[in-house]
């Protein structure tokens, strides 16, 4: 029987139990993905919009068409400005009011939220599809407001989305 020096055998146990630690830390963030994806599968009618100052890319005639339509969320197939795409990554974050201001230049009360901080969940790192030929999919960049309302931000105009099924 071939000698192993301890200390050896203390390394390798050492990596198991951080390869083990690290593997039930991404799968317990996989977990929590997919209960937020949870809070927003389902169909969601567009509302209305908040007015606020930091509109980035479509202009008003265009934010109006969207008014009345649907984002509906499975676990794998977003659909919204008449296309759907492969739900392919899913990344959610808790946002305070100040990383919301940095990120977006909008407050949170612009935008009806009333609260300490607000879950974002991000689709395909905000990059699938085209609507109006020349932006990504509403819906791919979503803050939960509660289980039948959220906001989306859709190139920097914030839609009231209510929950229909």
């Amino acid at each position: 029987m071939q000698y192993i020096d301890p200390r050896f055998r203390a390394g390798v146990a050492a990596l198991a139990v951080l390869v083990f630690a690290f593997g039930a830390s991404v799968c317990l963030g996989q977990d929590s993905s997919m209960e937020q994806l949870n809070l927003v599968r389902g169909t969601w009618v567009l509302k209305s919009i908040y007015k606020t100052q930091n509109v980035q890319g479509p202009g008003v005639s265009e934010q109006e068409k969207l008014l009345g339509t649907t984002v509906s969320v499975s676990g794998s197939v977003l659909s919204s400005c008449g296309q759907s795409v492969p739900v392919k990554s899913i990344k959610v974050l808790e946002i305070s009011p100040d990383d919301f201001l940095t990120d977006t230049r909008t407050r949170f009360n612009e935008v009806g939220v009333d609260a300490s901080s607000i879950e974002e969940v991000v689709l395909n790192d905000r990059r699938s599809g085209a609507c109006f030929a020349a932006f990504p999919l509403p819906g791919q960049d979503i803050y939960i407001k509660s289980r039948d309302e959220l906001l989306i931000d859709f190139e920097g105009v914030f839609y009231r989305a209510v929950r229909t099924k």
